[in-house]
């Protein structure tokens, strides 16, 4: 019978592979309440079947018969290999065996290669790569030796930024609050400035003007380097019997006809000045007839170059004599001026009169108030001996600020002025004039924030001289000039 004959067939088959044989579920028995269905009275099949309870193809039962030989040798692989790093094939060709079912081929240590891992890539037996593919070879580039060239530029940048950056923080600091302007070391503006320098009974007292100052405070200085041949040049030359100006007949001064103020008159129309004096002038006798009314105000001289001075002097000797025409009027070259600083003043008035300054009823207001701009009375009757000039009211010369402050208030002729300064320099102590016009003295190591400051630079030997300024944004406006003798003025507005 043929149906026999293939159960008979598939039960072999299922004995052979040790495939167990469905078993048989118990029929459980109906509750009392529900009618028994009759017994299955089928004969039972001897053919395996699906969980659906449909028999399995002759094609599924050799796909399981497959399978289970797979399986077999898969364990029995895996029985000898025990010493394998993983049960996961690294290598594509086994992990396509595996899906297809095929017996591994054997990774054990005694068949995995013993060469180390570089070397294996060196020859081609890393994952992915043929046995017969070309393996690039890589040198190892050398290390270029460094330059020291290069190294020392580098350390040069790095070490001037810093240092940059230090004295920025340093100028950014306010070391003018931490003085004391009551401070024994400082020299307030009263009688005792002269008497507190190097050399007096009280020049010790000078070595504490740092009291006060805090020591974070410290400022540097910058070098500025000018040539000696300037030293005739700037506001605050000297010029008198003993020093001549040697560029009298080269400098270029402003006629003031046509461009001064109308606040005062000229007696001539060729009558010039540098520009820093006209302006000065121009702005002192706005404020003279502001406050007085007047416009009687007479500028007689101004500049003058060595011709014209020699005539004025030639004709005095023979009118007055020679003894007398050095009195009152200065030597060809040595005359104040060939500077184009220097004014004669006078006042004409309404009526057609020449009034000298201290005689006019407004005199007094040139007298009290030409310091505030820049102006100062060259030849006092109480200097006569120092300046060798007789006294002239009408004589003034522009010295700028705050130096015409500092002559007033300390009743000094630019002779006396010049000496004075002398005492002043970046290693001894500077002038300092406050806002409110108070002036002090201060050490050269810690500056204060405001006013200005004046000191004094020997003029070197040579063709040059280096003049310490300051460093700091707020140290950036500055003038030099020479005083015509051994030198250099300094004066620093800061701010």
């Amino acid at each position: 019978m043929p149906e026999n004959n293939d159960k008979k067939k598939l039960q072999d088959l299922y004995n052979e592979y040790n495939i167990p044989l469905p078993e048989e579920k118990p029929v459980r028995p109906r509750p009392q309440s529900a009618p028994a269905k009759p017994a299955n009275t089928a004969p039972k099949s001897d053919i395996p079947r699906k969980p659906d309870g449909t028999s399995y193809t002759m094609q599924e039962l050799q796909q399981i018969q497959a399978y289970r030989a797979a399986m077999r040798q898969r364990r029995n692989g895996q029985a000898q290999n025990t010493a394998r790093p993983s049960a996961r094939p690294e290598h594509p060709e086994q992990q396509r065996a595996v899906r297809q079912g095929q017996a591994m081929p054997s990774q054990s240590a005694q068949n995995r290669p013993q060469e180390p891992r570089r070397q294996q890539q060196a020859n081609g037996h890393y994952y992915g790569q043929k046995q017969d593919a070309a393996v690039p070879k890589y040198r190892r580039r050398k290390l270029s030796k460094p330059n020291p060239a290069a190294l020392i530029f580098t350390l040069l940048i790095v070490v001037i930024s810093a240092f940059s950056i230090g004295q920025i923080i340093q100028n950014n600091r306010t070391p003018g609050n931490d003085i004391d302007h009551s401070s024994p070391g400082m020299i307030q503006n009263n009688d005792d400035a002269l008497a507190n320098l190097p050399g007096s009974e009280t020049a010790g007292d000078t070595e504490e003007t740092a009291e006060g100052i805090d020591d974070d405070a410290m400022v540097l200085w910058n070098t500025v380097q000018v040539s000696n041949d300037t030293l005739d040049e700037g506001d605050l030359i000297l010029v008198n019997y003993e020093y001549a100006y040697a560029d009298a007949d080269t400098i270029s001064p402003t006629v003031l006809y046509g461009v001064k103020a109308d606040t005062y008159q000229v007696s001539s129309t060729n009558i010039s000045l540098l520009p820093v004096a006209l302006e000065a002038l121009n702005n002192l006798a706005n404020d003279f007839h502001a406050e007085t009314g007047s416009r009687e105000i007479i500028i007689v001289s101004g500049y003058r170059d060595v011709a014209s001075q020699k005539s004025i002097y030639d004709s005095r000797v023979a009118s007055q004599g020679e003894e007398m025409a050095k009195l009152y009027v200065a030597t060809p070259g040595y005359s104040e001026h060939h500077t184009g600083l220097a004014i004669d003043m006078s006042f004409y008035t309404t009526a057609g009169a020449s009034v000298a300054v201290e005689d006019h009823e407004f005199g007094y207001w040139i007298h009290e108030n030409c310091d505030n701009y820049g102006f100062v009375l060259r030849y006092p009757d109480d200097k006569v001996d120092i300046t060798q000039i007789g006294y002239e009211s009408w004589h003034y010369r522009y010295v700028g600020l705050p130096h015409a402050a500092i002559m007033s208030e300390k009743n000094l002729c630019l002779e006396e002025y010049i000496a004075y300064l002398r005492e002043y320099t970046p290693s001894t102590k500077l002038i300092w004039i406050q806002k409110d016009g108070v002036m002090a003295e201060v050490s050269p190591t810690a500056f204060p924030k405001e006013g200005t400051l004046v000191y004094f630079v020997p003029a070197a030997e040579g063709e040059t001289t280096d003049i310490r300024l300051p460093r700091g944004n707020i140290f950036e406006k500055y003038e030099i000039s020479g005083n015509n003798v051994d030198g250099f003025i300094v004066t620093v507005r800061i701010g």
